[in-house]
């Protein structure tokens, strides 16, 4: 589909910018052409909301998700942030093995999925890291110390983890590492012993007696 929605000729008497289609319209690829034409007030209002109807991460991991169920049936728990239910989520209704949930959840209800869960899966796309920009991976730092294996994509977005958690660069190797994880392979075990050790070596504890020691050194009381 083809819409007309904006128009800046001549002196600028005719401008106009419709940003109904944009917003209310079913598509999944949204293509701008000639943007330096596009009155760019309206558009910077309401693209804020056109970002919200996004596919979401996991979607580029569905087909190989959807193969591997038919040999190792399994439920994918999604939690959908209520204030982007805009987004076209029929993708994962028609996945059978999807479990959609409208919740931003407490981490302790967090903490009880994970716990039933065989893995947590966090799929990163490359380019959601821009080249030099410092990225900390909060959802995987706050879940280490669960008993719970996480795999992620293998991009800049974990950089400073090693074996605390298990990567893959392909569906292929996606789908290896969750039989892997179903089966109980060995690989599960080493990663959540690494992932501990991670969780225990900068506990909030440790970080917090470090700091105080710092400062206690810093204003002459050490000893005291």
């Amino acid at each position: 589909m083809v819409l007309r929605c904006f128009s800046d000729e001549g002196d600028h008497t005719d401008t106009y910018f419709h940003s109904e289609p944009s917003l209310e319209k079913d598509y999944e690829i949204l293509v701008v052409e000639r943007v330096e034409w596009v009155p760019l007030e309206p558009l910077k209002r309401c693209f804020p909301q056109i970002k919200k109807k996004a596919q979401l991460h996991i979607y580029p991991m569905l087909p190989a998700l959807r193969r591997l169920n038919e040999k190792h049936p399994f439920v994918y728990l999604v939690l959908a942030d209520p204030r982007y239910i805009a987004a076209d989520i029929r993708p994962l209704k028609d996945a059978g093995f999807v479990e959609l949930r409208y919740q931003l959840a407490p981490l302790e209800r967090i903490y009880t999925y994970l716990y039933a869960s065989d893995a947590y899966l966090i799929h990163k796309r490359v380019e959601e890291v821009r080249q030099g920009e410092a990225v900390v991976p909060s959802a995987i730092l706050m879940c280490l110390g669960v008993s719970t294996p996480i795999i992620t994509s293998a991009t800049e977005f974990a950089w400073f983890l090693e074996k605390e958690v298990m990567r893959y660069s392909t569906r292929d190797e996606l789908c290896k590492l969750l039989i892997q994880t179903f089966e109980g392979d060995k690989i599960v075990d080493e990663t959540l012993k690494s992932a501990e050790e991670y969780a225990i070596k900068y506990s909030p504890q440790r970080v917090a007696g470090k700091f105080l020691r710092l400062f206690a050194g810093l204003l002459g009381e050490e000893g005291r």
